[in-house]
């Protein structure tokens, strides 16, 4: 799990850069999943991200609730 030490930072840095963009009110989070894992073994094909850890619950939150302490919308897809 990355802690709060780590995610907050990166995403207050990603947040001011978005509400400095003109005409930009939200964002949509689009959370790492597994899915192409299964596909790409029946290609034969090595999927490099396979070992990726996918963020819980409770980090999405914590991203989500940075973006929008900072008035933006935001949509978890």
């Amino acid at each position: 799990m990355l802690t709060n030490r780590i995610i907050r930072p990166c995403v207050t840095s990603v947040s001011n850069y978005i509400i400095s963009l003109p005409n930009v009110n939200g964002v949509n989070i689009l959370p790492y999943h597994h899915i192409a894992v299964e596909k790409y073994r029946r290609l034969n094909k090595n999927y490099e991200l396979k070992d990726k850890k996918e963020f819980s619950k409770e980090e999405i939150d914590r991203i989500k609730n940075v973006f929008q302490k900072h008035g933006l919308n935001v949509l978890v897809i």
